[in-house]
C-alpha cells in the first residue's frame, strides 16, 4: 500500500478542534480502512515530518441510509485515526510548498516545471489550500489535453498521408 494514499483528510469536527487545542496535541483523519497502526505512523511521518507517539484507530460501520426504496442503501465504511503528537511538535513549520506554488503561479511557469510540483500541491490540498490547488491542477491538466490533441491531430496527419500515398500507389499500378 502507498503511503501516500493512507491518510485521506482530516476529520474536522467541534471535538476534534477541542483535541488539537488540548494536550497533549490529537489530530484526527480518514484513513484507508485497510491500513494498520503502523502503516498510518509511517504515513503520517512522511507527510509531516513528525513521529506520533500514539495512534488510536476506530472503524465506522457501514449504516443503513434510507434511498426511497424497498432495499436500504448503507453508507461507506470509514476508518477514523486519531494520532497524539509530541509535546514539543509543531506542525506550522510543515506548509513548505505553499511558496513554492504560490511563487509558480504568479510567475507564470511552464506546464512541466507546474508537474515538478505536484508533491508540494499535494501537501496544499491536506492542509486545506484547495482553492490555488485546482486553479494550478486545471492549468496542468488543459495544457496536458492540448498537447494530448495535438499529438492525436499529428497522428491523423500522418495516417491520412500514408493512406494518400498507398492510394495513388495502387492507381500507378
Amino acid at each position: 500500500m502507498e503511503f501516500t494514499r493512507i491518510i485521506l483528510k482530516p476529520m474536522h469536527t467541534e471535538k476534534t478542534f477541542a483535541m488539537q487545542n488540548g494536550t497533549p496535541k490529537r489530530l484526527a483523519f480518514f484513513v484507508e480502512p485497510k491500513a494498520t497502526k503502523n502503516d498510518i505512523k509511517i504515513a503520517f511521518a512522511s507527510i509531516y515530518g513528525i513521529t506520533p507517539d500514539a495512534i488510536a484507530t476506530q472503524n465506522r460501520k457501514p449504516a443503513a441510509v434510507r434511498s426511497g426504496t424497498k432495499n436500504p442503501g448503507f453508507s461507506k465504511l470509514q476508518k477514523i485515526a486519531i494520532i497524539t503528537l509530541p509535546q514539543d511538535a509543531d506542525l506550522s513549520n510543515t506548509n513548505l510548498g505553499e511558496e513554492q506554488v504560490a511563487n509558480a503561479i504568479n510567475a507564470g511557469t511552464s506546464t512541466a516545471e507546474l508537474e515538478n510540483l505536484t508533491p508540494a500541491l499535494s501537501n496544499l490540498e491536506e492542509n486545506g489550500k484547495q482553492v490555488e490547488v485546482v486553479a494550478v491542477k486545471k492549468e496542468i491538466d488543459s495544457t496536458k489535453v492540448h498537447a494530448a490533441k495535438k499529438t492525436v491531430a499529428a497522428k491523423k496527419e500522418v495516417h491520412a498521408t500514408k493512406k494518400t500515398a498507398d492510394v495513388k500507389e495502387e492507381v500507378k499500378e
